[in-house]
Parts: C-alpha cells; structure tokens; sequence
C-alpha cells in the first residue's frame, strides 16, 4: 500500500511541477500574453516620421519626433487579443537579429521601419528593415497593427 501511494504521489507531483503551456488556451491567455504591455512600430527617415503604438485598450499615432499632438483612439478587446496571440508565435530572443528582406534603406529608397514589443520585464526591439518590406516573422503582427490604425 504504502508502494502505491508513493508512485501516486510521485505522479501528482511531477505533473504540477512541469513545464508552463505558453499555448492560448479556450479559457484565456498565459502568463505571456498578459507580460505584453504595448506593441510598437516606427517608420522614419529623414523627412518622415510616425509612431504607432497599441496597449492593452487604446491605440496611439504620432507623426512627429518631438512626440506632439498624439492621436488616439480606443480599440477592440478582439484586436489586442489577435496581437497578443500573433506575438505568442513569435520568439522574442531572435527579435534582433531577423534578418531583413531588402536594403533600400541604405540609400534612401525606404523609411527604415522597426518593431518593439514592451513587456513587464523589458523592452525588445526589432532590427531596422524597409517600411513595407518587415521580415516574414513579422508581416502579420505589423498587418494587423497597421490595420487597427486604419479605424483611427
């Protein structure tokens, strides 16, 4: 008896003690989803500048470097949700170093766009790529951004 009980509780045990699931489940988000605090894009050269930021209930655009005269309008729980579920499937370590596309940056044939992602735990900042022109892993997070600016 006292055999069984030890394999009983050795199972228990090992199953709370396992790994987090960093999946979106059907009754919400893990604790990864609910780190993000907001979500940045900057496009910039040298006579182009605009900020366009989403947290948690509102979404922010500015087009100036001085950060004045900021629009901004509420956005749908849906949204942020769709945000947060697309940055789930990104690795934020590799954020750095993704590789860009193209380089018409380099000669002004495109404002240099970046993305940063901000959690409770720090800042990541995406390496510079053409505006239009983001590394795959990125596509769909500034799509759906860009088309949360769109209501604005």
């Amino acid at each position: 008896m006292k055999f069984l009980m030890s394999i009983f509780a050795v199972v228990v045990l090992s199953n709370q003690c396992g790994p987090i699931n960093k999946d979106v489940t059907n009754t919400g988000h893990s604790e990864l989803y609910q780190k993000v605090v907001s979500i940045a894009y900057v496009i910039q050269s040298r006579g182009v500048y605009e900020k366009v930021w989403v947290d948690q209930h509102n979404l922010y655009v500015v087009d100036n470097r001085d950060q004045k005269n900021v629009k901004s309008t509420a956005i749908l729980k849906q949204d942020w949700e769709e945000l947060l579920v697309l940055v789930g499937n990104l690795n934020l370590n590799i954020l750095p170093d993704l590789k860009a596309p193209s380089e018409k940056r380099f000669s002004d044939g495109a404002p240099i766009g970046s993305l940063t992602i901000k959690t409770d735990q720090g800042e990541v900042q995406s390496s510079e790529f053409d505006h239009g022109n983001p590394p795959e892993q990125l596509k769909t997070i500034l799509n759906k951004l860009l088309s949360i600016k769109e209501k604005l």
